[in-house]
């Protein structure tokens, strides 16, 4: 009987020594999986919410394809570049003279640039042009304030002598331009 009762001493002992080994050596492993599983939480919760972020932003991004002003509001989202803008008055200005109809730009004049609250800026122009006659004094009111031009202008006042010429007309145009 003593023999069987020093077995389970020993059984017991070597059992002890064992579970001692065992979480002796293991005790590293346990931490660093314990640390991976917490990282692991933090990056879920992180991708999560990056996750609801970019959803809220497709959201919004379908409500303002929805929203019609914002086809409007786009041309007021971008800078300008002066001379993108000479450019366009004068190419504009040789697409529309040919036989019978001209364009002349006598002077574009730039004020300087006024900031609005909403960091908007505002750009006055005042274009000098002489045509030939009044269908070309209306395409070209027509394309600066045209909503499928690269540029949308508004026109701030405008006057012209209405009577009956039928030689050219100098005007000047005041326009605005609004930017970001």
């Amino acid at each position: 009987m003593k023999s069987l009762k020093n077995n389970k001493i020993k059984n017991l002992i070597i059992l002890l020594v064992t579970i001692f080994i065992l979480l002796f050596f293991t005790k590293q492993a346990f931490y660093n999986m314990n640390q991976l599983l917490d990282e692991n939480k933090k990056d879920t919760d992180n991708l999560s919410s990056i996750v609801n972020q970019l959803n809220e932003l497709q959201t919004l991004e379908q409500d303002l394809k929805k929203w019609d002003k914002a086809d409007k509001i786009k041309y007021f989202s971008s800078s300008i570049n002066r001379a993108d803008l000479i450019e366009y008055f004068h190419n504009y200005a040789e697409d529309i003279s040919d036989w019978g109809n001209e364009l002349f730009i006598h002077s574009i004049n730039f004020s300087k640039p006024i900031k609005w609250e909403l960091w908007f800026m505002e750009q006055n122009i005042n274009l000098n042009v002489t045509v030939s006659n009044k269908d070309v004094l209306k395409a070209l009111l027509t394309q600066l304030t045209s909503n499928n031009a690269k540029y949308k202008f508004f026109i701030t006042n405008f006057s012209f002598p209405n009577d009956n010429r039928v030689w050219a007309y100098t005007v000047d145009i005041p326009l605005k331009l609004l930017y970001k």
